[in-house]
């Protein structure tokens, strides 16, 4: 090894100086070595984990654009749903197709994480079937309208399958994130590695270095002179090529910024056809980096497919003959997107100066804005073409400089009659002033909206118009015209016009109404009518004739005052007769309206006579009440043609207002006149009337209250019948329960119709009164005694119970809820507590007269109170349906139904009260004539073997009594929950070969009803026996409203003896 000396000598280096140098510098470079190795690992690691968390991202994204369209697609769809708009479809479809390609994407980008799969099959599997629903909704919306879609709306169905898919989301993205956490720690921690080791190899190259250079610096002291003239040199080498390099840099950098801040895209390729350059305009034109496509081939990268084989031919010929017909010449073509789309460009290519392979430029300009530009003129001018409102543009002379076919169409002229003549053609000559006026306006850069006026068309014809004009300006901003468009509001005037002399009929029928409802007598009401109807209407004559069927014809009754002269001179005045058939005047007391718009030209004698009174149109319209015609209203006026359809109408509704006011005078006059006669009448009608909205409502929660005591019924007929071992108090409690229940039943069931006199259907017989009175003791105990105590009073009970009573026929769950009703109203009326007081006894009357036997005898039960009384209007008013004195506590019901008992049983019930003196309710019953009999029971039903039952209801309390008690009688017994699941499970034991000979179903269950149970049962197999049972059985029978395919009707709450009897008759049917 040897160095230069300032003579440029070479001067050889010891050789021990040499191998520490070597020896230094390669320790250095083996430190540098590891360290490079280790970068090397740990930028490996980190490019790694860099696109695993690029990949976690891009998951996450595409979670989140499926989550957005599929919220899209709810909105979009519910949008068109509420409004029918077909526009809300196309973003409906929009989020399908992003929903089908980011459910593509999440498939390859989560190929190998298997749980995310599944996850994401869950999510497909849900946006599918909800897609499916949306479909078939925005389908029944086309073709049934919103209603039909309305209740799935609201019952939030939607929002729920939204928010599953919501949280299946969630759960992929928090499993992503979860995994980008990792990722980034993986990062971080390779990072740190990668760091130390760098930090400490390069300390340790340099301590290396160090000795080194220390060792060497003893061994080259003496070279000192040698190394200041290299220095020199050297120096001044480096400055020459420092200051060639900077003049370099600035030409660069001028060429670099050139091509950087260029609007075109500039792109070099080689001879090879690979991109040497590309700048920011070309990357904003194609969707490229510059690290993506630098030496890469360009045919590859920005030309499409159908113009690779041109350019790859173009190159190969250039380098082979020199031949380039495109070279210098500008050319439109199509780019390639990084996206895949293409793009219009417009291209021209240049060769590069300099030796060697040739290089070629393009220089590249993005035509989309520009083609864009023209689409938007050419639908804009499409538009205008196509627009039903007239479009003109005119300069600042007032000269017509454009005119669409709506313009064509509204006033008349062409085109090529309208272009060059001055807008004020079309302006009428009292509106002249207009036209400078809004060229004024234009001048100064205002703008006109929606200006009602009127213009004139060709033909003369004034037509009225809205018109917006606009000012036009040029490139520079300055006003060069005006846009006109005009709107033709010619009906809409018209439609106003109707609208405001229909508000002006509607205005005068209010003050006609207001009028007579401050009359009672029909006279005056005929009078105000009339007037009313000549002055402001106006008429020339009118009257109101009364409808006489029984001779068949009408009867004059008033005439109009301005009216009366003109009457006389026809004949017309009051109790002036006019024939109907003989005058066509059918149609009218046939309630329709007649209009002779021209009297001259009808036959009959009446038309002819107001003829001759200079009357040439008139109207009959009739008073019509309930169907039924008592009068007509009679309108006529001097010019033929006079009344409109408007008029017509109006004075439809004026005789309709008129009948009703008269017919409600007529019954207040009829009303005032027999008050006294019909008030015990009319005061029944009341009552009855109302236990008959009592009736209508109570139907309505039957089904309610027999369902909720159905599960407490079958529980305490089992615990009586299958436990022997229960103690006499506990079966005394249970028996009182299992009353009370009968009652509540017995009660439901005639809810309805307790207003009603007794019907056949309610069966009497033989009723011990005292055991009832003890009975209902018992059983309002907790009412008198307890209940009492806890407000601090005491009420004494007392019976007094005549020995040997009579048995009466009777209900006795209807008598003892009307004796449980006295017990709590008594009750009610004793606030400060005392003796109350059951009393039953015999009571005899002597008959009135001889056919009658000499003495009757009944038996009657009091219930007697200490309480506060009652005056006599109270007394009069108690049995009313509603009637309470207890304010809010009360309803008014249950002395009425009391009433009702009452009456069902022939009885009579008389009140004794005085205020401050006690209250005495007294029930009265006739004793038959013969000793009453106890009606036999019916036979138990036989034993039934045990059967496989499936029991079908929506109320899991009434499914799991009725599976107890069936089960305790031996019987195997599935459940359904509802109607579907019913058929569902019938269908599935019989597809097993164990089918159910037996099917007990409830009524009223939501979607699926037992009607529709007991026919899909029936289908598939006639020999199955189905059951309803509801709580509306009572009435279904009553009514013979038991739905095909049921064997028989079971009412709620059900008895064991009934279920037992009807299995044993279906067994006994499919064993016939």
């Amino acid at each position: 090894m040897s160095e230069a000396t300032d003579d440029g000598v070479a001067v050889p280096i010891p050789a021990f100086t040499e191998w520490k140098v070597r020896v230094g510098f390669g320790f250095a470079l083996a430190c540098l070595g590891v360290v490079g190795i280790v970068s090397y690992l740990s930028v490996v690691r980190l490019n790694e984990n860099a696109a695993r968390v690029e990949h976690t991202r891009e998951v996450l994204g595409s979670l989140e654009l499926l989550l957005a369209a599929a919220t899209d697609s709810e909105t979009a769809e519910r949008g068109y749903v509420i409004t029918g708009d077909e526009s809300y479809l196309e973003p409906y479809r929009e989020a399908a197709a992003v929903i089908d390609s980011q459910t593509r994407r999440l498939r390859e980008l989560t190929a190998d994480n298997r749980a995310q799969q599944q996850r994401l099959d869950s999510v497909a599997a849900l946006v599918t079937e909800r897609l499916a629903i949306l479909r078939a909704g925005i389908e029944l919306r086309k073709d049934q309208g919103f209603a039909a879609v309305q209740e799935e709306i609201l019952t939030g169905k939607g929002q729920q399958w939204h928010d599953r898919i919501r949280r299946l989301i969630g759960q992929m993205e928090d499993a992503e994130t979860s995994l980008l956490r990792q990722r980034e720690q993986l990062t971080r921690r390779s990072s740190t590695i990668a760091q130390l080791v760098i930090i400490a190899g390069g300390l340790l190259a340099c301590g290396l270095v160090a000795v080194a250079l220390w060792a060497i610096h003893r061994d080259f002291a003496g070279r000192t002179r040698a190394e200041r003239a290299l220095r020199a040199a050297r120096d001044q080498l480096e400055l020459r090529v420092r200051q060639r390099t900077a003049e370099l840099a600035l030409t660069n950098e001028r060429t670099r910024a050139i091509v950087d801040t260029a609007l075109d895209g500039i792109v070099t390729m080689d001879h090879e056809g690979k991109i040497t350059e590309f700048n920011p305009a070309a990357e904003r034109i194609f969707g490229y980096s510059r690290s993506e496509v630098i030496g890469r081939p360009l045919a590859q990268v920005i030309i499409p497919s159908r113009l690779r084989e041109r350019h790859d031919a173009g190159l190969a010929r250039y380098l082979a003959t020199g031949e380039a017909p495109l070279l210098g010449k500008r050319l439109e073509l199509s780019g390639l997107r990084a996206d895949g789309s293409e793009v219009a460009v417009e291209l021209s290519i240049k060769r590069m100066p300099g030796d060697g392979p040739p290089s070629f430029a393009g220089f590249v300009r993005d035509l989309t804005e520009r083609e864009q530009a023209a689409e938007t003129n050419a639908r804009l001018a499409a538009i205008i073409a196509s627009s039903d409102d007239a479009i003109a543009s005119k300069n600042l002379e007032g000269i017509i400089t454009s005119w669409n076919l709506g313009a064509e169409r509204l006033f008349g002229y062409s085109a090529q009659e309208a272009v060059g003549q001055p807008m004020a053609v079309l302006i009428p000559p009292e509106r002249a002033s207009e036209e400078a006026t809004i060229l004024a306006r234009i001048a100064r850069g205002e703008t006109t909206d929606h200006f009602e006026t009127v213009r004139i068309g060709k033909a003369g014809h004034k037509i009225d118009v809205s018109v917006t004009i606009s000012p036009l300006r040029d490139g520079q901003g300055r006003i060069i015209g005006a846009s006109k468009i005009a709107r033709d509001i010619t009906d809409r005037k018209l439609a106003q016009g109707k609208v405001q002399a229909q508000l002006a009929r509607l205005h005068l029928l209010h003050q006609i109404t207001r009028a007579i409802g401050e009359r009672q007598d029909i006279q005056s009401i005929f009078q105000v009518v009339i007037r009313t109807l000549e002055e402001q209407l106006p008429v020339d004559f009118c009257c109101i004739c009364l409808y006489d069927p029984a001779e068949n014809c009408l009867i004059v009754t008033s005439v109009g005052l301005h009216s009366e002269a003109l009457s006389m001179e026809l004949a017309m005045t009051a109790q002036a007769r006019i024939e109907i058939d003989r005058n066509g005047l059918s149609h009218c007391v046939n309630g329709r309206l007649v209009y002779e718009p021209d009297i001259a030209q009808v036959p009959f004698p009446f038309p002819q006579r107001l003829a001759r009174g200079a009357l040439s149109s008139m109207v009959a319209a009739p008073l019509l009440v309930e169907s039924k015609v008592f009068g007509v209203l009679i309108a006529a006026r001097q010019q033929a043609h006079s009344f409109s359809s408007g008029e017509c109408e109006f004075l439809k509704q004026a005789s309709e207002h008129v009948a009703l006011a008269a017919h409600q005078a007529q019954l207040y006059s009829a009303l005032q006149q027999a008050y006294d006669d019909l008030r015990q009448t009319q005061k029944a009608v009341m009552q009855q009337e109302r236990l008959h909205a009592l009736g209508q409502m109570a139907s309505g929660i039957a089904h309610d209250i027999n369902n909720a005591i159905s599960p407490v019924a079958l529980y305490t007929e089992s615990l009586l019948e299958r436990e022997p071992g229960l103690s006499p108090g506990a079966r005394g409690q249970l028996e009182t329960i299992q009353r009370a229940i009968d009652d509540v039943a017995q009660t439901v069931a005639r809810m309805r119709e307790f207003y009603r006199p007794r019907e056949p259907r309610l069966t009497l017989v033989p009723v011990e009164l005292n055991a009832i009175v003890q009975q209902v003791v018992d059983l309002t105990r907790a009412r008198w005694s307890d209940m009492a105590q806890q407000r601090g009073i005491a009420i004494a009970m007392r019976t007094e119970l005549a020995p040997d009573l009579p048995a009466i026929m009777g209900a006795d769950n209807e008598i003892r809820e009307a004796l449980t009703n006295l017990i709590f109203n008594a009750v009610d009326a004793m606030p400060n507590g005392g003796p109350l007081t059951l009393r039953t006894g015999v009571a005899q009357q002597k008959g009135p007269d001889s056919q009658e036997p000499a003495v009757r005898r009944f038996v009657q039960v009091e219930v007697i109170d200490s309480g506060i009384g009652m005056d006599e209007d109270t007394r009069r008013r108690c049995l009313e349906p509603f009637f309470s004195t207890k304010g809010e506590r009360g309803t008014g019901l249950g002395l009425a139904m009391v009433y009702g008992t009452v009456q069902r049983h022939s009885a009579d019930i008389e009140i004794e009260s005085a205020v401050g003196q006690g209250t005495t309710m007294r029930l009265t019953f006739a004793i038959p004539p013969t000793p009453a009999v106890g009606a036999a029971l019916s036979t138990t039903a036989s034993a039934v073997p045990p059967l496989r039952i499936l029991v079908v209801d929506d109320d899991p309390l009434v499914l799991n009594s009725l599976r107890d008690a069936l089960e305790g009688d031996g019987h195997r017994v599935a459940t359904a929950d509802g109607g579907q699941a019913g058929i569902d499970a019938f269908l599935a034991a019989r597809a097993q070969g164990d089918p159910f000979p037996v099917v007990i179903t409830d009524l009223g269950m939501p979607y699926v009803d037992g009607r529709k149970v007991s026919n899909a049962v029936k289908t598939a197999a006639p020999g199955t026996s189905a059951l309803l049972l509801t709580g509306w059985g009572q009435r279904l029978v009553a009514d013979g409203d038991i739905p095909p395919h049921v064997d028989r009707v079971l009412s709620k709450p059900p008895k064991l003896r009934e279920l037992r009897e009807a299995l044993a008759r279906s067994l006994d049917a499919r064993v016939a």
